[in-house]
C-alpha cells in the first residue's frame, strides 16, 4: 500500500509518498511566509507532483493523509488554522472530490503523537502527554490506548495555556505558553530578526541574550507541564516537533524545574524527546490515512 501524506505547518507545508514499511520517498518542501494565504488549488498544485511521480514508479496510491495545526472536526472540517488562516474549510472533502481518493484529516498534534506512539519512544506506552513545538505549541493526551481530544475537538492547544502577564501570542492575548516557548514565540521576542534555530545556535556561542530567551522557555514549559502532571497525575511526556532539537530544551533542566512546581503528591516525571522531531506530523498522517483504509473507515464520499 502507498498513500500521499501532507504536514501543513506554519512556516511550511511538506509532501512525500509513504509505504506500508513508513518509508517515504518524492519529497517537497513549500516554504509559507506570514502573510501567504493556502488556499485549495495551492495545496492541490502541491500534492500533484508527488501523485504523478508515485503512478510513474508504479505505485498505487489508495490514499491521502493530512497534518494541520488547528482544530479539525470530524469530518474533515478545519475550524480555525492560526498560523496558516485557513478556517472553516474542508479541505478533506474537496480534495477527496478533485482527487477521486479517500482523504484524512487531522491536528498536527495528533499526528505526532501517533507516529510516536505507534513506532517511535511511546510504542510501550498506553498512557503519555505529547507535546508538539513548532511555530506554536500543540499538545494530546493519551490516556490507556485512546487519544483525549475532549468534548469538542479542542483539548490539543496547551501552548494557549495563560503562564504569565507579558507575552505577545498569535492568538491575539498575552501571557500564553507559546508566546515564550515556541519557534514562533522565541522569534517574535527578537523582533523577528532571528528564528528559532539561530537563536539556539547564538545561545550556543555565549550570547546571553538568546541564552535568557531559552531557560525563560524551558521555565515556562515545566510550569504548564507542572500543571498538566498535578491535574492528570501521569508518568510519562514526550516532546516532538520542529523547534526541538538536541539541545533544546535541556531534558535535564526542564524535568529539575518541572518538579520544583510540582505538588508533592506527583511523584513520578518521566520526560523525554521523541524519536521523529520535525517529522512526526507527516509521518503519523501517513499512519492515520493506512489505519482508516485497513480498517475501511475511509471512502470517497
Amino acid at each position: 500500500m502507498h498513500v500521499i501524506a501532507l504536514d501543513i505547518g506554519g512556516t511550511a507545508a511538506k509532501v512525500a509518498c509513504f509505504d506500508d514499511s513508513f518509508n517515504s520517498s518524492f519529497e517537497t518542501y513549500l516554504h509559507i511566509n506570514a502573510t501567504d494565504v493556502l488556499s485549495t488549488e495551492r495545496i492541490i498544485d502541491l500534492l500533484m507532483p508527488v501523485l504523478e511521480k508515485s503512478k510513474m514508479v508504479g505505485n498505487e496510491v489508495s490514499g491521502i493523509g493530512i497534518s494541520i495545526a488547528g482544530t479539525v472536526e470530524k469530518d474533515g472540517l478545519i475550524r480555525k488554522s492560526l498560523n496558516t488562516k485557513l478556517q472553516d474549510l474542508n479541505l478533506a472533502k474537496q480534495l477527496e472530490g478533485y482527487f477521486r481518493l479517500p482523504v484524512v484529516i487531522e491536528i498536527d498534534s495528533v499526528c505526532g503523537a501517533i507516529a510516536e506512539w505507534r513506532i517511535g519512544v511511546g510504542k510501550d506506552l498506553d498512557t503519555f502527554l505529547y507535546l508538539s513545538i513548532g511555530t506554536g505549541i500543540g499538545h494530546v493526551f493519551l490516556l490507556q490506548g485512546s487519544i483525549w481530544k475532549g468534548l469538542d475537538n479542542g483539548a490539543t492547544a496547551i501552548g494557549h495555556l495563560h503562564c504569565s502577564e507579558d507575552g505577545e501570542c498569535s492568538c491575539g492575548k498575552r501571557g500564553c505558553l507559546a508566546a515564550h516557548s515556541s519557534g514562533g514565540g522565541l522569534s517574535r521576542k527578537t523582533g523577528y530578526l532571528y528564528d528559532g534555530k539561530e537563536i539556539e545556535f547564538l545561545a550556543s556561542r555565549g550570547d546571553k541574550n538568546c541564552q535568557n530567551l531559552l531557560e525563560e522557555g524551558e521555565d515556562k514549559l515545566a510550569l504548564a507541564l507542572s500543571y498538566a502532571y498535578t491535574l492528570l497525575d501521569y508518568t510519562y511526556t514526550i516532546i516532538g516537533g520542529g523547534a526541538v532539537s538536541q539541545e533544546w530544551p535541556n531534558m535535564d533542566r526542564l524535568t529539575k524545574k518541572t518538579k520544583e512546581y510540582l505538588f508533592s503528591i506527583v511523584r513520578n516525571v518521566s520526560i523525554q524527546k521523541g524519536r521523529f522531531g520535525a517529522k512526526g506530523p507527516i509521518l503519523g498522517a501517513a499512519i492515520t490515512i493506512m489505519n482508516a483504509l485497513q480498517q475501511g473507515e475511509a471512502n470517497v464520499k
